[in-house]
């Protein structure tokens, strides 16, 4: 599979922080399912998305992001072809988990893996895009269910009543002429032989191949409906008894980098199983997360030396400092105070007569004055007054020499007066550089600057401050932690940021009073590095304050969503955090997480620190759309529908699911032309933009051929008409940031919108 460097960067979806190393989990296990999906193409063996990755599917178009799975299911005819291939056609290395193969496993769920152990071998960290750990996909596999509820109950003890004995034989509670008993009884009821002489764990497997025979006992002609019998069917929960034409056929939607099957009607499934499946519940989910960190501390526990991590140490506190008297100001101060000596001794040595000493003094003054000149230049870069000044006390004090020589004493006098008030001006100049304030920004990337950008506006409008931008070069990183492919955003930035360049820019000489950071990680970011310099543990060094303030919003939560929480590890536990001396936060009670974590982190004796240092006065990140930005990337064609006589219509944004056109085929046409009479109707004030689904001409098989050629008819109408937008471009990020609310089907884009605090209506197709 091809991936792009910067999926793997941490990143913030839908207000939840994913770390890299999830993002690398993901990856590897979509890796995995290319190998079930080729067997499954090779020997045409349907497939379907299901529970959390199903969801994911429709929903988000891609992973939940506080999920770390993927769910498949199979009917159980499928599995058990798709079983049959996988010995011989998954790829070496790869393995299958279930009660036959694994000893120590006794679930009814099938687990494809890339390894059974984590490994930190070169080629499989390649692969697997340096993710060690056990990694798979999980099949659910579907059986028939009886329309006769009498047989069903039946089944469900049968299965229910071969599980206990099995399970209770094999922990040692059921034993002797109790378990004898019971497998008499599974023999009268099932009319086998049990073998008495088997091991345990062979009996325990002969036991649970009995129950998936009843799992599998009812065929897909005497049979309405599919459920995954352990637990569900065997719990009789109806609500996850589907019908088994939903699983017919196969839609591919968007899923990562991929597409991903889904049961045609994936709506009324997902209604049935979760109700509002567009609401969002995030401490969801059947198992701990993320799902590799027990097989991380499994790892640590049998190593004699520490996975490698950031930890905490009080020499984070201390700050080396450069010398003050090497600064610009430093040096500033210095000269303006032997400048001032040395036109007191040229004056002396005038009056005393002895033109040769102050001849002497007036060059080295001179000298002085332009290597001060040159470094003030070479600082500052841009017309500075005190440069300025420096060339004119240059020019005086040579007159001064001039007039010496000429032994024109009548005019010398004169000449010291203007030299002193040359250097009156620039001491005065000087004076003002000493009060000044420098604050330096170093951005992360231009993507992430609305960050700083009020911040930067503040300082910017102090009068008495210099501010730089100073964005820093930043790496990818190989599975190994070797950079590659350098990046800088120096000329990403929007009008009017002026950028000064990091190697234009000598730290140590300015010595600014704020250096404001974006990146916490330094080296400890799976995905990404600056060069060492920009590390904080260095940059405090140059800067009696160092900021940081996140480059990232996230949902509040609080100390009981534990995934959340969790996952601070990756940005609040950081030497950013640690090495600077303010912490701003997005809110107070993010500032009570962020201390509560590092006290975790560092100690309880460290509380006071973090009390004074993380503040919770609010991100610079503004949570609305700039209308302005989004408007420059409208089309020229759209602005014709979207402005009238300069002023903007309210923007709804359209769009049917592939599903609903399956499910309700003429219900669909006749939906959507109500829906354009009505806009049309209100076109004078409302713009309407209809897009499209990606995917719909590829799942169009299953659309009835009147229906779809009704289909294309309106859409070549609407656009001929002309008073809405049509897209078919798949310009969706740009339709959801520009429109003002939403009306379709439930799914990724009206899901999209309400994330964005966009009002959404869901169509109504029994209306």
């Amino acid at each position: 599979m091809e991936w792009k460097d910067s999926y793997f960067e941490d990143e913030v979806r839908e207000g939840f922080f994913v770390p890299s190393m999830v993002k690398r989990a993901w990856a590897a296990e979509l890796e995995v399912l290319s190998q079930v999906d080729r067997i499954c193409r090779k020997y045409n063996i349907p497939y379907f998305a299901d529970w959390g990755t199903l969801l994911g599917t429709v929903r988000h178009g891609g992973f939940i992001p506080w999920d770390d799975d993927i769910d498949i299911s199979m009917k159980r005819e499928d599995y058990n072809r798709f079983m049959e291939a996988a010995g011989h056609e998954l790829p070496e290395g790869y393995d299958v988990y279930n009660y036959r193969e694994n000893k120590d496993y006794w679930g009814f769920v099938t687990r494809v893996v890339a390894k059974r152990r984590i490994c930190f071998e070169e080629e499989h960290l390649k692969k697997f895009h340096g993710f060690p750990y056990i990694v798979g996909i999980d099949i659910f596999i579907l059986d028939y269910v009886s329309p006769d509820e009498e047989k069903e109950n039946e089944r469900a003890a049968i299965c229910n009543y071969i599980l206990m004995v099995a399970d209770k034989m094999a922990e040692g509670s059921l034993s002797g002429v109790k378990a004898e008993e019971g497998l008499k009884r599974i023999e009268n009821i099932c009319g086998v032989h049990i073998d008495r002489a088997m091991q345990m764990n062979e009996l325990r497997v002969f036991l649970y191949d009995l129950v998936v025979k009843y799992f599998g006992m009812f065929s897909e002609e005497e049979s309405d409906e599919l459920t995954r019998m352990m637990p569900d069917g065997l719990n009789k929960n109806k609500a996850l008894r589907l019908p088994k034409g939903y699983y017919s056929n196969a839609l591919w939607l968007p899923y990562e980098n991929t597409k991903m099957p889904v049961p045609m009607a994936y709506d009324e499934m997902l209604t049935r199983r979760y109700g509002d499946y567009m609401k969002l519940v995030k401490n969801a989910g059947g198992h701990d997360y993320p799902f590799f960190e027990s097989q991380k501390k499994q790892l640590q526990r049998v190593l004699d030396f520490d996975i490698p991590h950031y930890t905490f140490s009080e020499e984070a506190f201390k700050r080396r400092g450069v010398c003050k008297e090497n600064t610009l100001k430093g040096i500033a101060a210095e000269y303006k105070s032997n400048s001032i000596r040395i036109i007191k001794e040229i004056e002396d040595n005038i009056c005393k007569s002895c033109i040769n000493e102050a001849q002497e003094l007036i060059v080295e003054g001179q000298q002085y004055a332009i290597e001060f000149a040159e470094l003030v230049e070479q600082a500052k870069k841009e017309e500075n007054i005190t440069v300025a000044y420096l060339e004119e006390y240059c020019e005086v004090i040579y007159q001064l020499y001039r007039a010496l020589s000429d032994e024109k004493a009548c005019v010398t006098g004169e000449k010291l007066k203007n030299l002193k008030l040359a250097a009156d001006k620039v001491n005065e100049s000087i004076d003002r550089l000493l009060k000044r304030r420098e604050i330096v920004f170093i951005p992360y990337k231009a993507v992430y600057w609305n960050a700083m950008k009020s911040v930067y506006e503040e300082a910017v409008n102090d009068l008495q401050c210099d501010v730089y931008v100073i964005p820093a070069p930043y790496f990818y990183k190989e599975y190994d932690g070797r950079l590659f492919n350098m990046q800088y955003d120096g000329e990403k930035f929007p009008t009017g940021v002026h950028i000064t360049k990091y190697d234009d820019y000598d730290f140590s000489l300015h010595n600014p009073e704020v250096i404001v950071i974006q990146n916490p990680y330094d080296q400890w970011n799976l995905a990404t590095s600056v060069p060492e310099f920009f590390y904080s543990s260095n940059l405090k060094n140059y800067t009696d304050k160092l900021v940081y303030i996140p480059y990232f919003k996230v949902n509040e939560f609080c100390l009981d969503n534990f995934r959340e929480y969790s996952n601070m590890q990756y940005y609040c536990t950081m030497p950013g955090v640690v090495n600077s001396d303010m912490v701003i936060v997005q809110s107070e009670n993010m500032r009570q997480l962020y201390i509560e974590k590092l006290v975790e982190f560092a100690g309880e004796d460290t509380r006071d620190i973090w009390e004074k240092k993380i503040k919770g006065t609010g991100t610079p990140i503004d949570d609305g759309k700039s209308l302005e930005n989004v408007e420059n990337l409208v089309p020229e064609d759209w602005k014709q529908v979207i402005f009238k006589g300069g002023t903007k219509k309210r923007i709804v944004l359209f769009h049917v699911e592939i599903s609903s056109f399956i499910q309700y085929q003429e219900g669909a046409i006749e939906k959507i032309k109500s829906v354009l009479t009505t806009f049309r109707e209100h076109s004078d004030h409302v713009a309407l933009i209809w897009i499209m689904d990606e995917t719909f001409y590829d799942n169009s098989a299953f659309i009835e051929e009147a229906v779809l050629y009704e289909f294309e008819k309106i859409i070549g109408v609407y656009r001929q008409q002309g008073w809405g937008i049509y897209d078919s471009s798949g310009a969706e990020k740009l339709c959801v940031d520009l429109c003002d609310g939403y009306y379709g089907d439930a799914g990724r884009l009206a899901h999209a919108c309400r994330s964005q605090g966009k009002p959404v209506m869901i169509c109504n197709y029994a209306v």
